[in-house]
């Protein structure tokens, strides 16, 4: 028996090749059930609008050869409503943007500029303070409402 090849002749790839670009649109018969309540979207929408719940609902697709239960029904038409909503930048895109770029580099103090801030810091009325204001003195308390087992040791 003379083994088959896969070759062919010029003639019949140019037929082949304009009978695939002439092909129309094969419309499609048979849909899963996500595409199926995809393409029912709008009208189950009416119907809870209408008063109808998704157990009614369900009950309407199972009669027609749809099987799906009212949770399942729900959560394709969660997701369905998530997939229209535009989606917004999140900060954590812009702080990932932010993180990416170098950092601004600062060019350290003149030798003028560091006699300067030290001289406002020394000025500074709010930052003049005694060697007594320095030193604070804790006073130590008894802990109230703890078992005596659970206070802490003075050493």
């Amino acid at each position: 028996m003379p083994k088959k090849t896969n070759n062919i002749n010029t003639e019949s790839l140019h037929k082949l090749k304009d009978q695939l670009a002439s092909l129309q649109a094969k419309p499609k018969t048979l849909f899963s059930t996500r595409e199926a309540i995809a393409e029912l979207e709008a009208a189950i929408r009416s119907a809870l609008d209408l008063g109808y719940n998704l157990l009614d609902i369900a009950e309407m697709l199972e009669k027609e050869g749809l099987n799906i239960a009212p949770s399942t029904l729900s959560t394709y038409l969660r997701e369905l409503a998530k997939k229209q909503k535009p989606k917004k930048k999140s900060n954590k895109t812009e702080n990932k943007k932010a993180a990416q770029q170098p950092a601004k580099q600062t060019q350290p103090a003149s030798a003028e500029q560091t006699a300067d801030s030290e001289q406002k810091f020394i000025s500074s009325p709010f930052k003049q303070l005694n060697e007594a204001d320095d030193f604070i003195e804790l006073q130590a308390t008894p802990f109230k409402g703890l078992p005596t087992s659970r206070r802490p040791s003075d050493g």
